[in-house]
């Protein structure tokens, strides 16, 4: 078995060999916490892109001090129930495939799952809440910016956006999918049929959920 703080890391380089090691011996405190962790860093990020989604939607008018609490609210409760609807859904929808793993085996792959995107929002967060804020008012607050400024930020596009691109979204897709074939001992192909299958399902119910709260709470969702 892998040293117990090796799983943070090897995951990214050797996700398979990871989920060998671990997968009977993550202990469900450690899974909760990656789980809260992501829940928490996953809802900071939906709330960035809401607010650049429309200036005159409800999202975009929230204060400033909902920014620190609704991740502290729902955070956990989005990244708890994600890991455990998933891995259930994944154990309902991998049998149409043939496999007959439980959804605590796979309760474990998803969490190891999680820890790519971890390090992904980490790195993205800042820049998202600081850099690009920073930048904006540095530029006197208007989103039209000097020609040089245009010709230096085009450089640095072509050339650090497709490693960072790959780095922080593209691998964390692949190591997921690897982790799930594993998982489930299945081909990558089946693998990732089921688990969007499962992704589709959740995001089915969980709006079927969400609708008659906000209904009741007079939430309406046109403005997003």
């Amino acid at each position: 078995m892998l040293a117990q703080p090796k799983f943070w890391f090897s995951v990214w380089r050797r996700p398979r060999v990871t989920y060998r090691c671990w997968r009977d011996y993550l202990p469900t405190k450690t899974i909760i916490i990656i789980a809260i962790l992501f829940g928490v860093l996953a809802v900071l990020s939906d709330m960035n892109d809401l607010r650049e989604l429309k200036e005159d939607s409800w999202y975009a008018n929230l204060p400033r001090a909902a920014i620190i609490w609704i991740p502290i609210v729902l955070g956990p409760i989005t990244g708890v129930s994600w890991l455990y609807a998933i891995a259930g859904l994944l154990s309902i929808t991998g049998r149409i495939f043939g496999s007959k793993i439980s959804a605590k085996r796979l309760r474990d792959a998803v969490a190891l799952g999680m820890i790519p995107w971890l390090y992904s929002f980490i790195i993205t967060l800042p820049f998202s809440y600081f850099i690009e804020p920073m930048m904006f008012r540095l530029n006197g607050g208007v989103d039209t910016i000097p020609v040089n400024f245009d010709i230096i930020k085009l450089g640095l596009f072509l050339g650090a956006f497709p490693l960072f691109f790959g780095l922080l979204f593209v691998w964390p897709a692949i190591v997921n999918i690897k982790l799930l074939s594993q998982a489930q001992k299945l081909n990558w192909l089946p693998s990732t049929t089921s688990a969007m299958l499962a992704v589709v399902i959740f995001i089915t119910l969980a709006v079927m959920f969400a609708l008659p709260i906000a209904a009741v709470l007079g939430v309406s969702f046109a403005g997003w």
